[in-house]
């Protein structure tokens, strides 16, 4: 049976130059979740909220998120979002580690 989660990479080349962190504002993510919000990465990740409220779950843990909140979570984690929060258009702040 094929694994039906999305796995996000993250491309260390994809500026051109090798980068080990990526700045990333969640409304330019939202298209990826707007399919799928459950979804594993490849890599390390570090999400600060910095607007909103609603839930974010890694590996079936759910947490309310609110304004001031660090979410870490490794390569291979289920996380998922509250899709509501992003359909409002509220920003966090993702900084993606490379492995």
């Amino acid at each position: 049976m094929k694994n039906s989660i999305p796995r996000y990479t993250f491309y260390k080349n994809k500026y051109g130059s090798e980068l080990l962190i990526d700045v990333v504002e969640l409304k330019y993510v939202k298209r990826f979740l707007a399919e799928s919000a459950v979804h594993t990465l490849t890599y390390y990740d570090i999400t600060f909220v910095t607007e909103g409220e609603g839930s974010f779950s890694i590996d079936n843990r759910t947490y309310q998120a609110v304004p001031g909140d660090v979410f870490f979570s490794k390569p291979g984690e289920v996380r998922n979002w509250d899709t509501s929060i992003l359909q409002d258009g509220k920003n966090c702040i993702r900084i993606a580690l490379a492995r």
